[in-house]
């Protein structure tokens, strides 16, 4: 069984890195340079704590965080709560709730993927930040 599901899709861990995030991960994306057909591919290097950080990374490699940890991110650093409400049997909303200014939360129609809704959250929270 794949764990590929549980890691943030390389174009959303492209755009977090822009946003500066640079925590320990487990993976990291490696990319190809331009004019390649080859796919970025989900790599570790020997492990959690083994230069998975964007800061350790060269070029061709993007820090891949789990959603949990994206999530924890924006709660910690932004004060923003990233999540994904149920709406009905499989259809979910994407939600975001800013706690610095006690702001009302952001909801979005809803989606039938849970991981899709969660996609949605994250893009939404990038764009307050």
């Amino acid at each position: 069984m794949s764990l590929r599901h549980l890691f943030v899709p390389l174009e959303i861990a492209k755009v977090l890195k822009e946003k500066g995030f640079n925590e320990e991960c487990f993976y990291h994306w490696s990319t190809v340079p331009e004019g390649y057909t080859d796919e970025p591919r989900l790599l570790d290097n020997g492990g959690y704590g083994k230069k998975n950080k964007n800061d350790e990374l060269n070029h061709l490699q993007i820090s891949a965080p789990t959603y949990q940890q994206v999530q924890d991110w924006f709660r910690e650093v932004y004060e923003l709560e990233v999540g994904v409400e149920l709406k009905s049997h499989s259809n979910y909303y994407s939600i975001v709730y800013n706690f610095s200014d006690y702001k009302e939360g952001v909801k979005s129609e809803f989606t039938f993927s849970y991981y899709e809704a969660l996609q949605v959250s994250i893009n939404k929270a990038i764009t307050i930040i």
